[in-house]
């Protein structure tokens, strides 16, 4: 037997945004959500980043960055780290204790459309971040003009100010308190 539904109406429902990845192109983000999580094998751990592209015509979009800062593969932790290095130079913060410091704060993305290595599907892969007052030093190729232009013309808030970090870090950076 089917599931009761209730009176469902979908007119009168939001139409569902698209899931096919955003064009190539530099997007003003933030990130919005950053979670510990444990990797498959139980072996390690990462940090899942959720970034929402906040002007454009792609306003609202959501995009995905795991970074494995505990595992057993030193490169993969090395790459993590670089990258993570690379989001808090563009956010302007140098020394985070959580990763509830790196939220809400705009930042640009270098998006590209890649194939994914299991699906064979075509998804988003963030490959780059700068510092919205300064922006890439290159012109990503094939950008989408409105989302260069969106990207662009943001005009950043002042540094935030950030509490002196303890000596010893009581948590993981990444940790969720």
């Amino acid at each position: 037997m089917g599931m009761e539904l209730g009176g469902f109406d979908a007119e009168q429902e939001a139409v569902r945004t698209s899931r096919d990845p955003i064009p190539n192109g530099d997007y003003q983000v933030a990130i919005i959500e950053g979670e510990q999580k444990s990797t498959r094998s139980g072996e390690g751990e990462y940090l899942k980043l959720v970034f929402e592209v906040l002007e454009g015509e792609h306003q609202g979009r959501k995009l995905f960055v795991n970074l494995n800062l505990h595992n057993k593969n030193d490169t993969a932790v090395k790459i993590a780290r670089e990258e993570l290095a690379e989001i808090c130079r563009a956010l302007r913060i140098t020394k985070p204790n959580d990763s509830d410091e790196l939220l809400n704060i705009p930042l640009l993305a270098r998006v590209k459309c890649v194939k994914n290595r299991e699906t064979q599907d075509m998804e988003n892969k963030i490959t780059n971040y700068a510092d919205p007052a300064v922006g890439f030093k290159t012109k990503a190729v094939g950008t989408a003009p409105a989302a260069r232009r969106s990207a662009t013309a943001y005009t950043p808030p002042a540094a935030p100010q950030r509490a002196a970090a303890p000596a010893t870090p009581t948590a993981a950076p990444w940790a969720k308190k």
